[in-house]
């Protein structure tokens, strides 16, 4: 299968990716910073933007089964709420919309809420 992974570089996002390649699914994987990437096995395809980048998105989601959306702005450690509300709210807005354009069949939602 062919899935993608938002926040592929986070604690979930990098267990994940590990594991579903392990299993031998295709990863695509948006990073925000390809250095955090160290460590990771590189994914068969990635791209490097924020997760309210429409562009970086459909490149991302075209093609894919899946998409495991990770993404997520801890607001007690990092950040305002307005960059709390533009990655956790508006992010998953438009990768679910990005998403369904796309065809994606399948979309798994985590959440820090």
């Amino acid at each position: 299968m062919k899935i993608a992974i938002t926040g592929a570089t986070g604690f979930l996002g990098s267990n994940l990716t590990r594991a579903l390649q392990l299993e031998g699914h295709t990863i695509h994987a948006l990073v925000r910073d390809e250095q955090k990437m160290e460590g990771l096995i590189e994914p068969d395809f990635f791209v490097t933007a924020d997760i309210n980048d429409h562009d970086a998105l459909t490149k991302l989601f075209t093609g894919v089964d899946a998409v495991i959306h990770t993404v997520s702005n801890f607001r007690v450690v990092k950040g305002t709420d307005e960059s709390y509300y533009q990655t956790n709210q508006q992010g998953t807005e438009s990768a679910l919309k990005i998403a369904k354009a796309c065809g994606v069949k399948r979309f798994i939602h985590t959440s820090t809420i």
